[in-house]
């Protein structure tokens, strides 16, 4: 049984992707998911000067230790002008900051989803997403983006939702 470790790209109260990824933490039977929404570790615009003079904030430190208390993650990214959040960049800032060796996801394996109201489904954010987690040090095994989010079914979002998460 893995832990696995769930949440949105996204810090806004109706975000789709949360939906999405609210789907997938009720299909992975026979593992501990915990679902977590990133508005609960707010984190101020990340610069190197603020960093150094109040030092790392404790939401950060807070949140590299539930993903460290995890096996795996399962993201579902939104996606602002063709790319990712940031929010959700903003996260990741500050995260890899929390220790010397910025790769605090070395070893973990990532499940990557995306949607969107456009038929794209969120791609341009899922490979940014991909690139981000690749740098921190995570194997990303599997990533779906879903589009034209408000225009298919439950069923047909339950599926791509699935075959994201077939791996585990």
């Amino acid at each position: 049984m893995k832990r696995i470790l769930l949440f949105a790209g996204s810090t806004s109260a109706q975000s789709i992707n949360r939906k999405i990824v609210e789907q997938a933490a009720g299909m992975l039977n026979g593992h501990k998911a915990t679902l977590i929404d990133l508005r609960d570790f707010p984190l101020p615009l990340f610069s190197v000067d603020l960093e150094e003079q109040e030092g790392i904030p404790e939401s950060a430190r807070k949140l590299r230790e539930l993903l460290q208390g995890h096996d795996a993650l399962v993201v579902s990214v939104a996606e602002h002008n063709a790319t990712i959040t940031t929010a959700f960049k903003n996260t990741m800032d500050w995260l890899s900051r929390t220790q010397e060796d910025y790769r605090i996801l070395l070893g973990k394996q990532v499940w990557l989803l995306s949607t969107s109201p456009a038929e794209s489904g969120g791609a341009g954010a899922l490979e940014d997403a991909r690139a981000i987690f690749s740098i921190l040090g995570a194997e990303v095994a599997g990533a779906v983006a879903i589009g034209s989010f408000y225009h298919i079914s439950k069923e047909d979002i339950r599926q791509h939702v699935g075959q994201a998460l077939k791996n585990f």
